[in-house]
Parts: C-alpha cells; structure tokens; sequence
C-alpha cells in the first residue's frame, strides 16, 4: 500500500495521475492520498 500525505487546497486529477505513476513503478496495487490542507481531511482511495 503506498500512501502519499499532501497539503494543498483540494485533491485534482493531476494528484491522482501521479498517484498512479507511483502505484506503477512500485508494482503496489492500492494508493490512498491524503489531503490535509482544508478545514477537514481528504482522501481518495486509488487502486490499480
């Protein structure tokens, strides 16, 4: 499980394409990104 902590306003499909980029140069199947830079916390789950 690969997971990747940002901070940022809001999770956008460039965070997720490179999320994915790092799922497969790992050969890991399962992503969670986390996003901590709003009121609350984010996530999205990413698997291949």
């Amino acid at each position: 499980m690969l997971i990747k902590i940002i901070h940022i306003f809001g999770i956008t499909n460039r965070h997720i394409k490179q999320t994915l980029n790092y799922l497969v140069a790992s050969k890991l199947k399962l992503g969670l990104l986390v996003n901590f830079g709003k009121d609350s916390l984010s996530d999205k789950k990413i698997v291949l």
